[in-house]
């Protein structure tokens, strides 16, 4: 939500498509960087960008950049012209995004098995629609359909966008029926024996036609975020966000939305359900059309937070990890199981050998190839030039794990790499009355035995007295935290993270050198207690997790 109507620029000059109604802000985040986030500034804006489509008053013919549409009055597609590639997406004669109703009656296991006899008994929700166009603004077109049908009521709203050949249909459906299934149905002007179909950490090909026995059993096939149709330089993708049901035969993609059973649960699945699946038609294949990826913005979307004006320390976009290569996909970014780095999972999606260069954070120490359990399988690597190369095999999955080593200044605006070795007291004293702690360490021990001494405990203050605060150990399975300070001792790194944020500490790489020599006298810091003397307390500058 905003005040008032605003207008968007990236950092080098380029408006920003927007809308902005009912205190509400709608923009296209071009360039949003791989794992990571860009800040986008906004501000007062006389007019409103001009609308990117052209729309007919009753809602049935939209024509934008990449299409030209019409609709029927069931608002069924009619016609879905490919402008770029200047080609019907549709089967001459045929309707798009027409919904079809099956009696659905296993022979067992009602709310489980669908029957290969299903499709004997269907018929098309041809009945009347109220269409009317709800938005067409620079960030998007949208018609919105409402229906009735038998004793159910569905509103679907069909959205073109400027900067995706994507076209979203949002559905809402108040679901009453009794032994139904409901489908959406695209004939698409598309000739290819195989479709493929996305599963976790790749995809699989399944015959479009019913030669044989085998084909004929594989009437309804798995897809977790697409299915895709595609001949030489052409194909259609279908997407989902919860729908996992689809089947391809002669051209005709069907994605099957809604069932209604009656055993074990009478009442199963009545009610309101909201869905959103997608239609992307595309040029080349299923790599080069970018289905993996619009399949990933739909079920992934980014988060938006709106942030008052501010000079804060964070750069103006940045990325934690990404890949070079289009067809490597990073699935996911964790914190390790056992606390110590980050863990990074990644997949070839083109069933393809690949080489490609995993970019990390500047202040990674160290990458170490892990197998899925996040055991070492490998030898560690140092980052060169901010990247670590790897080969991949065809829908081969890898896991990294990334150890950090940064001393997070956030006044500063720089980092201390480590390992640090650390003096026996090291003050950290930054000249701007926020925190300023020293350490002591009893002994002299050794590495082995300090990371041991220190596995699986945190310092946490619990008194404070005569101006010092007095800290023991508490037990903790993952992280040892204290206020500001993430230093090495002996050349092996401690990483000390604040428990929800990071303190400012200004100058504190040249504080640290300035006191690396000095021995001032202090009680002994070891296994069993540590002395901290914090002056004053600064405000929280960064929230890390």
């Amino acid at each position: 939500p905003v005040e008032a109507p605003v207008a968007g620029v990236l950092a080098d000059g380029r408006p920003l498509p927007f809308r902005w109604a009912d205190g509400e802000l709608c923009f296209v985040a071009a360039e949003l960087p791989a794992k990571g986030w860009r800040h986008y500034r906004f501000a007062g804006c006389a007019s409103a960008p001009v609308p990117f489509a052209q729309v007919s008053e009753d809602g049935r013919r939209i024509t934008t950049p990449f299409y030209e549409a019409e609709l029927d009055a069931c608002g069924a597609f009619t016609r879905l012209y490919d402008t770029a590639a200047q080609r019907e997406v549709l089967k001459p004669g045929a309707r798009g995004n027409v919904f079809q109703m099956f009696e659905d009656r296993p022979d067992n296991y009602d709310a489980w098995n669908l029957e290969q006899y299903y499709s004997e008994h269907m018929w098309e929700l041809d009945g009347p629609a109220e269409l009317s166009v709800e938005e067409n603004s620079a960030v998007r077109c949208c018609v919105l359909v409402k229906r009735a049908f038998s004793r159910s009521a569905m509103e679907q709203r069909i959205v073109f966008y400027p900067h995706t050949r994507r076209i979203d249909f949002i559905t809402h459906v108040d679901w009453h029926e009794e032994h139904a299934l409901l489908k959406a149905a695209f004939p698409v002007d598309v000739y290819a024996t195989r479709a493929r179909y996305d599963i976790q950490f790749g995809s699989i090909e399944r015959d479009t036609h019913r030669n044989t026995s085998w084909d004929a059993a594989r009437f309804e096939v798995c897809a977790h975020k697409w299915a895709d149709l595609s001949e030489a330089g052409y194909g259609v993708a279908l997407l989902n966000d919860c729908k996992y049901g689809c089947d391809i035969h002669d051209g005709v993609m069907r994605l099957s939305l809604l069932r209604a059973p009656t055993h074990p649960n009478p009442n199963a699945d009545r009610g309101a359900h909201t869905f959103t699946y997608a239609l992307l038609p595309h040029e080349g294949d299923y790599r080069t059309g970018g289905v993996v990826r619009e399949g990933y913005a739909l079920n992934c979307p980014a988060y938006a937070r709106p942030l008052a004006a501010q000079d804060g320390p964070l750069p103006e976009s940045y990325s934690f990890v990404s890949v070079d290569a289009p067809g490597v996909v990073v699935e996911a970014v964790k914190r390790a199981e056992d606390g110590n780095g980050i863990i990074v999972r990644l997949y070839e999606a083109w069933g393809m050998r690949t080489r490609a260069v995993l970019s990390v954070p500047g202040s990674t120490r160290a990458v170490t190839p892990c197998t899925a359990m996040e055991d070492a399988c490998g030898e560690a690597a140092v980052p060169e030039n901010g990247g670590i190369p790897f080969q991949i095999r065809p829908f081969e999955f890898k896991t990294f794990r990334i150890e950090l080593a940064v001393f997070f200044c956030s006044a500063a605006r720089h980092a201390l790499g480590l390992p640090f070795t650390a003096p026996q007291k090291t003050a950290l004293s930054n000249g701007n009355n926020l925190p300023l702690y020293y350490i002591a360490p009893r002994r002299q021990s050794g590495a082995a035995e300090l990371e041991k001494s220190m596995e699986g405990r945190c310092f946490s203050p619990n008194r404070a007295k005569a101006g010092r605060r007095e800290n023991k150990f508490s037990q903790n399975p993952t992280f040892a935290f204290m206020h500001n300070i993430l230093l090495s001792y002996l050349g092996k790194p401690l990483h000390f993270f604040p428990s929800s944020c990071l303190f400012t500490v200004d100058n504190a790489k040249n504080a640290i050198e300035q006191h690396q020599n000095k021995q001032n006298s202090s009680r002994a810091c070891g296994a069993e207690n540590a002395i901290l003397k914090p002056q004053k307390w600064g405000p929280p500058a960064v929230n890390l997790w």
